[in-house]
């Protein structure tokens, strides 16, 4: 509820004046249920019709540090390796799954 209320005055503008995009939102990988955090998120900014691009940070060098918003890592900031499956992935992926409209040059492999 607190998400929606706090997007209400952007929802006001994307109403009267233009369009409104996210285009970059998230939390340290490390922040208690984040996975939750980023479902609830994009629900709200859906919930208006938002556009909207969680942030997905990759550094040269990232695999030793700077890999605090690495979706591919597990919530530990000491653990610096890569995951195919963890709870932010999971979330995310949900989240895509419903996305029907795809770019037509991009090939999605399984």
């Amino acid at each position: 509820a607190w998400l929606l209320e706090f997007l209400a005055d952007a929802h006001e503008y994307d109403q009267g004046i233009g369009p409104v995009a996210a285009m970059e939102y998230g939390a340290q990988r490390c922040s208690l249920d984040m996975d939750i955090y980023i479902t609830d998120m994009i629900a709200a900014l859906e919930t208006y019709g938002f556009n909207h691009a969680v942030w997905a940070w990759f550094p040269e060098g990232y695999s030793q540090w700077g890999d605090e918003f690495l979706v591919r890592r597990s919530q530990d900031l000491n653990d610096h390796q890569d995951y195919t499956d963890t709870p932010l992935l999971r979330a995310l992926a949900q989240s895509w799954s419903r996305n029907s409209l795809r770019p037509s040059n991009v090939t999605f492999v399984e």
